[in-house]
Protein backbone atom coordinates (compact mmCIF):
# COMPACT_ATOMS: atom_id res chain seq x y z
CA UNK A 1 0.00 0.00 0.00
CA UNK A 2 1.04 3.37 -0.75
CA UNK A 3 0.15 4.61 2.84
CA UNK A 4 1.90 2.29 5.74
CA UNK A 5 -0.34 4.24 8.36
CA UNK A 6 -3.53 2.08 8.84
CA UNK A 7 -6.87 3.16 8.53
CA UNK A 8 -7.72 2.60 11.96
CA UNK A 9 -5.11 5.44 13.05
CA UNK A 10 -6.70 7.14 10.09
CA UNK A 11 -10.06 7.31 11.41
CA UNK A 12 -8.90 8.28 15.03
CA UNK A 13 -6.89 11.15 13.90
CA UNK A 14 -9.51 11.90 11.44
CA UNK A 15 -12.36 11.94 13.90
CA UNK A 16 -9.83 13.90 16.01
CA UNK A 17 -9.78 16.54 13.66
CA UNK A 18 -13.68 16.68 13.44
CA UNK A 19 -13.92 17.08 16.66
CA UNK A 20 -11.35 20.01 17.53
CA UNK A 21 -12.42 21.80 14.52
CA UNK A 22 -9.24 22.64 13.42
CA UNK A 23 -10.01 26.26 13.48
CA UNK A 24 -8.01 28.74 11.77
CA UNK A 25 -5.44 26.12 10.37
CA UNK A 26 -4.47 26.23 6.89
CA UNK A 27 -6.74 24.37 4.13
CA UNK A 28 -5.79 23.11 0.67
CA UNK A 29 -8.56 23.36 -2.02
CA UNK A 30 -8.89 19.46 -3.87
CA UNK A 31 -10.81 18.02 -6.40
CA UNK A 32 -10.57 14.15 -7.55
CA UNK A 33 -12.09 11.26 -9.11
CA UNK A 34 -11.89 8.03 -7.63
CA UNK A 35 -13.05 4.67 -7.08
CA UNK A 36 -15.31 4.07 -4.06
CA UNK A 37 -13.49 1.25 -2.03
CA UNK A 38 -16.07 1.33 1.35
CA UNK A 39 -19.07 3.16 3.09
CA UNK A 40 -19.48 4.35 6.33
CA UNK A 41 -22.16 7.04 7.96
CA UNK A 42 -20.51 10.03 7.08
CA UNK A 43 -17.86 8.51 5.61
CA UNK A 44 -15.98 6.91 2.27
CA UNK A 45 -13.10 5.28 2.00
CA UNK A 46 -11.75 6.23 -1.54
CA UNK A 47 -9.08 5.00 -4.01
CA UNK A 48 -8.21 8.19 -5.75
CA UNK A 49 -7.24 7.86 -9.71
CA UNK A 50 -3.45 8.27 -8.80
CA UNK A 51 -3.69 5.69 -6.44
CA UNK A 52 -3.93 7.67 -3.13
CA UNK A 53 -6.41 6.36 -0.63
CA UNK A 54 -8.48 9.16 1.08
CA UNK A 55 -11.11 9.34 3.86
CA UNK A 56 -13.91 11.45 3.00
CA UNK A 57 -16.37 13.15 4.86
CA UNK A 58 -19.62 13.48 3.47
CA UNK A 59 -20.82 16.96 2.82
CA UNK A 60 -23.52 18.57 5.43
CA UNK A 61 -25.76 19.43 3.02
CA UNK A 62 -27.57 16.81 1.38
CA UNK A 63 -28.22 18.79 -1.82
CA UNK A 64 -24.82 18.87 -2.43
CA UNK A 65 -24.54 14.67 -2.79
CA UNK A 66 -25.72 13.48 -5.95
CA UNK A 67 -25.67 9.41 -6.56
CA UNK A 68 -26.80 8.25 -10.00
CA UNK A 69 -27.51 4.87 -11.13
CA UNK A 70 -30.45 2.70 -12.78
CA UNK A 71 -32.36 0.57 -10.96
CA UNK A 72 -34.90 -2.94 -11.73
CA UNK A 73 -38.78 -2.16 -11.49
CA UNK A 74 -38.70 -4.41 -8.19
CA UNK A 75 -36.52 -1.18 -6.19
CA UNK A 76 -39.32 0.79 -6.25
CA UNK A 77 -41.14 1.35 -2.94
CA UNK A 78 -43.87 3.63 -1.67
CA UNK A 79 -42.37 7.08 -0.05
CA UNK A 80 -39.97 7.37 -3.02
CA UNK A 81 -39.92 10.82 -4.81
CA UNK A 82 -40.46 10.46 -8.68
CA UNK A 83 -40.81 11.89 -12.20
CA UNK A 84 -42.37 11.15 -15.30
CA UNK A 85 -44.08 12.21 -18.74
CA UNK A 86 -47.43 10.88 -19.66
CA UNK A 87 -50.14 12.05 -21.98
CA UNK A 88 -53.55 12.45 -20.34
CA UNK A 89 -57.40 12.77 -21.74
CA UNK A 90 -59.44 15.03 -20.58
CA UNK A 91 -60.72 13.55 -17.57
CA UNK A 92 -56.97 13.01 -16.54
CA UNK A 93 -57.14 9.56 -17.41
CA UNK A 94 -53.85 8.16 -18.94
CA UNK A 95 -54.01 7.68 -22.56
CA UNK A 96 -49.85 6.11 -22.71
CA UNK A 97 -47.86 3.88 -20.89
CA UNK A 98 -44.56 5.29 -18.93
CA UNK A 99 -41.31 4.43 -20.59
CA UNK A 100 -39.16 6.17 -18.55
CA UNK A 101 -39.39 7.24 -14.82
CA UNK A 102 -36.72 9.00 -12.61
CA UNK A 103 -36.46 8.54 -9.07
CA UNK A 104 -35.13 11.92 -7.58
CA UNK A 105 -34.61 13.86 -4.53
CA UNK A 106 -35.98 16.92 -3.71
CA UNK A 107 -33.68 20.18 -4.02
CA UNK A 108 -34.23 23.92 -4.75
CA UNK A 109 -35.12 23.37 -8.11
CA UNK A 110 -37.53 20.50 -8.04
CA UNK A 111 -41.63 21.28 -9.26
CA UNK A 112 -43.72 19.40 -7.50
CA UNK A 113 -46.94 18.37 -9.09
CA UNK A 114 -47.92 18.29 -12.45
CA UNK A 115 -46.05 20.29 -15.34
CA UNK A 116 -48.41 20.53 -18.52
CA UNK A 117 -45.72 20.13 -21.24
CA UNK A 118 -47.24 22.77 -23.56
CA UNK A 119 -49.46 25.59 -22.86
CA UNK A 120 -53.27 24.88 -24.52
CA UNK A 121 -55.95 27.10 -25.12
CA UNK A 122 -59.62 27.19 -23.93
CA UNK A 123 -61.25 29.27 -20.70
CA UNK A 124 -60.72 28.71 -17.32
CA UNK A 125 -63.24 26.37 -14.52
CA UNK A 126 -62.74 22.45 -16.06
CA UNK A 127 -60.39 20.36 -18.01
CA UNK A 128 -57.73 17.81 -17.43
CA UNK A 129 -57.95 16.31 -13.67
CA UNK A 130 -61.44 18.03 -13.42
CA UNK A 131 -64.67 16.66 -12.52
CA UNK A 132 -66.27 19.23 -15.06
CA UNK A 133 -67.15 18.36 -18.69
CA UNK A 134 -65.34 20.81 -21.08
CA UNK A 135 -67.49 23.32 -22.96
CA UNK A 136 -67.72 24.24 -26.59
CA UNK A 137 -65.82 27.31 -26.00
CA UNK A 138 -63.13 25.73 -23.92
CA UNK A 139 -62.47 23.79 -27.04
CA UNK A 140 -60.09 21.77 -24.64
CA UNK A 141 -57.16 19.31 -26.22
CA UNK A 142 -58.08 15.40 -26.54
CA UNK A 143 -54.79 14.88 -24.98
CA UNK A 144 -51.72 16.72 -23.23
CA UNK A 145 -48.63 15.46 -22.12
CA UNK A 146 -47.53 16.23 -18.35
CA UNK A 147 -44.65 15.59 -16.61
CA UNK A 148 -45.35 14.05 -13.68
CA UNK A 149 -43.67 14.87 -9.92
CA UNK A 150 -44.46 13.70 -6.76
CA UNK A 151 -44.36 11.19 -4.39
CA UNK A 152 -44.85 7.12 -4.96
CA UNK A 153 -47.40 6.07 -2.75
CA UNK A 154 -48.49 2.68 -4.74
CA UNK A 155 -46.99 -0.23 -7.05
CA UNK A 156 -48.64 -2.85 -8.36
CA UNK A 157 -48.83 -4.93 -11.77
CA UNK A 158 -46.82 -2.31 -13.08
CA UNK A 159 -49.58 0.07 -11.73
CA UNK A 160 -47.96 3.27 -10.27
CA UNK A 161 -49.90 5.97 -8.19
CA UNK A 162 -48.29 9.43 -7.73
CA UNK A 163 -49.33 12.15 -4.90
CA UNK A 164 -48.09 15.09 -7.67
CA UNK A 165 -48.68 18.16 -5.23
CA UNK A 166 -53.07 17.83 -4.45
CA UNK A 167 -53.54 15.30 -7.51
CA UNK A 168 -53.41 11.68 -7.31
CA UNK A 169 -51.95 10.33 -10.58
CA UNK A 170 -51.97 6.80 -12.05
CA UNK A 171 -50.27 5.54 -14.82
CA UNK A 172 -48.89 2.55 -15.97
CA UNK A 173 -45.42 1.68 -15.93
CA UNK A 174 -44.15 0.00 -19.09
CA UNK A 175 -42.20 -3.45 -18.64
CA UNK A 176 -39.64 -2.51 -20.26
CA UNK A 177 -39.41 1.15 -18.54
CA UNK A 178 -35.88 2.93 -18.07
CA UNK A 179 -35.32 3.92 -14.53
CA UNK A 180 -32.84 5.85 -13.76
CA UNK A 181 -31.88 7.49 -10.01
CA UNK A 182 -30.66 10.65 -9.15
CA UNK A 183 -30.69 10.85 -5.01
CA UNK A 184 -28.67 12.61 -2.09
CA UNK A 185 -28.26 9.20 -0.92
CA UNK A 186 -24.48 8.26 -0.32
CA UNK A 187 -25.33 5.10 1.47
CA UNK A 188 -26.26 3.81 -1.82
CA UNK A 189 -22.87 3.62 -3.14
CA UNK A 190 -21.22 0.26 -3.58
CA UNK A 191 -17.44 -0.45 -3.86
CA UNK A 192 -16.28 -0.09 -7.62
CA UNK A 193 -18.42 3.15 -8.19
CA UNK A 194 -16.72 5.89 -9.62
CA UNK A 195 -16.58 9.09 -7.05
CA UNK A 196 -15.79 12.57 -7.80
CA UNK A 197 -14.91 15.10 -5.23
CA UNK A 198 -14.81 18.91 -4.33
CA UNK A 199 -13.68 19.55 -0.92
CA UNK A 200 -10.18 20.84 1.11
CA UNK A 201 -8.06 18.97 3.49
CA UNK A 202 -5.76 20.44 6.35
CA UNK A 203 -1.97 20.86 5.28
CA UNK A 204 -0.17 18.17 5.89
CA UNK A 205 -3.70 15.51 6.18
CA UNK A 206 -4.17 15.37 2.17
CA UNK A 207 -5.72 11.86 3.12
CA UNK A 208 -8.42 13.44 4.92
CA UNK A 209 -10.64 15.32 2.66
CA UNK A 210 -14.19 17.12 4.13
CA UNK A 211 -15.70 16.93 0.77
CA UNK A 212 -18.20 20.16 -0.22
CA UNK A 213 -19.61 18.60 -3.08
CA UNK A 214 -19.95 14.70 -4.19
CA UNK A 215 -20.91 12.82 -7.26
CA UNK A 216 -21.22 9.04 -7.14
CA UNK A 217 -22.01 7.15 -10.36
CA UNK A 218 -22.68 3.64 -10.50
CA UNK A 219 -23.10 1.32 -13.60
CA UNK A 220 -25.20 -1.80 -10.86
CA UNK A 221 -28.63 -1.65 -11.36
CA UNK A 222 -29.98 -0.98 -7.87
CA UNK A 223 -32.18 -4.36 -7.20
CA UNK A 224 -34.84 -5.02 -4.37
CA UNK A 225 -32.26 -8.57 -4.07
CA UNK A 226 -29.08 -6.82 -3.28
CA UNK A 227 -31.42 -4.14 -0.79
CA UNK A 228 -32.42 -7.13 1.25
CA UNK A 229 -28.80 -8.64 1.25
CA UNK A 230 -27.83 -5.33 3.04
CA UNK A 231 -29.98 -5.51 5.47
CA UNK A 232 -29.12 -9.11 6.02
CA UNK A 233 -25.61 -7.62 6.69
CA UNK A 234 -26.46 -4.70 9.19
CA UNK A 235 -28.01 -7.30 11.42
CA UNK A 236 -25.28 -9.52 11.41
CA UNK A 237 -22.67 -6.50 12.94
CA UNK A 238 -21.77 -6.91 15.93
CA UNK A 239 -22.10 -3.98 18.48
CA UNK A 240 -19.03 -3.65 19.78
CA UNK A 241 -17.11 -0.34 20.29
CA UNK A 242 -14.19 -1.38 18.20
CA UNK A 243 -16.60 -2.98 15.76
CA UNK A 244 -16.55 0.68 13.67
CA UNK A 245 -12.58 1.16 13.47
CA UNK A 246 -12.21 -2.82 12.37
CA UNK A 247 -14.75 -2.47 9.84
CA UNK A 248 -13.18 0.76 8.28
CA UNK A 249 -9.56 -0.89 8.78
CA UNK A 250 -11.39 -3.70 6.74
CA UNK A 251 -11.96 -1.39 3.88
CA UNK A 252 -8.59 -1.33 2.21
CA UNK A 253 -7.74 -4.74 3.30
CA UNK A 254 -8.15 -6.13 -0.29
CA UNK A 255 -6.10 -3.27 -1.68
CA UNK A 256 -3.67 -4.51 -4.00
CA UNK A 257 -0.14 -3.03 -2.70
Amino acid sequence: MRHTCSITVLFTIFAASIAAGQEGAPRENVTATGVVKGVRPGLLAIVTEKGEQWLVKTPERPQSISYVASAERSWLRPGMLVKFKNSFDAKGKPVALVRQLEVISLRADTQLGLIPDAKFGGGGGGGLFSSDEPTKKQSAPETLSFTVVGTLRGFKDGNILVAAGRTAVQSQLDEKATISVDVSDYSLAREGDTVRISGWYYLGRPDQVFSNQLTISSKQKLSVEEETQKKGAKRKEAPKEESVEKTLEDLFSNQDP
